[in-house]
């Protein structure tokens, strides 16, 4: 198991607190210079598709894909996402960031859901063109 995640995202997770998943492997990528990272972090650069060949130095998959709408968009447009896992939090914010770009475009077939106390939903896709599991 690995993640990939962006740089906003891992820059926002450093600013208030610490990596949030133990000894799990994370590549950032980003194109910007990074100070020093602890294991288990590395950082890449790249296409989405070397990004992945690099994480996978770290260790076997599956990866989750974590961050924001470029980085959910250009691993959606390379085609590398076999899941898509969507959390819908319960508050109205009237404006925000695309979740993703135009070039992430295709249907999705919804696969699972699951609904939290908190009410927070998580709906789980599997973009279209990816064979079926059992």
């Amino acid at each position: 198991k690995g993640v990939v995640m962006g740089r906003k995202t891992y820059d926002f997770i450093e600013a208030y607190g610490k990596w949030p998943y133990g000894a799990v492997p994370g590549t950032i990528a980003t194109n910007r210079p990074l100070g020093k990272l602890d294991a288990p972090l590395r950082a890449a650069s790249g296409t989405p598709t070397e990004i992945l060949a690099f994480a996978r130095q770290s260790g076997e998959g599956p990866f989750w894909i974590v961050g924001g709408a470029e980085l959910a968009s250009n691993f959606a447009a390379a085609g590398l996402l076999t899941r898509l896992d969507i959390f819908v939090i319960p508050t109205l914010i009237g404006s925000g960031t695309r979740a993703f770009s135009p070039a992430a475009s295709g249907r999705l077939e919804l696969i699972e859901t699951e609904h939290y106390i908190n009410g927070v939903a998580r709906l789980s896709y599997r973009p279209d063109g990816q064979q079926k599991t059992g």
